[in-house]
């Protein structure tokens, strides 16, 4: 009885692998140019231990044949928000922006305003 249950279990899970459709980068309609979807971020330590690394990935499941023709956006404002003091409030931001092929980086700085308002 137990061997039943469990190949009707396993059987089911794979009938039920057919219908479901997962979503993957490029996937959401507001990333559908693929220029703007985010598909990682990382924080680490610099060599020198008082700094920083941040990383941000755009455009991810870009094929090795079509990086030559990779671009960003210039509607596209990538945004590091930090947060210094652990209230769940940004106390700096650094931004980035495309223009002419190359990113700009501003910052870090004191936001004007902090949250989502």
């Amino acid at each position: 009885m137990k061997n039943l249950k469990t190949i009707l279990g396993v059987g089911i899970l794979a009938i039920a692998s057919f219908f479901v459709i997962a979503a993957d980068h490029i996937d959401a309609p507001a990333v559908a140019g693929g220029t703007s979807d985010v598909t990682d971020f990382y924080a680490f330590q610099g060599e020198n231990t008082n700094n920083l690394v941040f990383v941000a990935n755009v455009q991810g499941l870009i094929s090795p044949a079509n990086t030559s023709s990779a671009s960003f956006s210039e509607n596209v404002l990538v945004e590091f928000n930090i947060d210094n003091t652990g209230d769940n409030v940004e106390d700096l931001v650094i931004q980035a922006i495309p223009r002419d092929g190359k990113m700009y980086f501003f910052g870090p700085v004191v936001p004007s305003q902090t949250g989502l308002n």
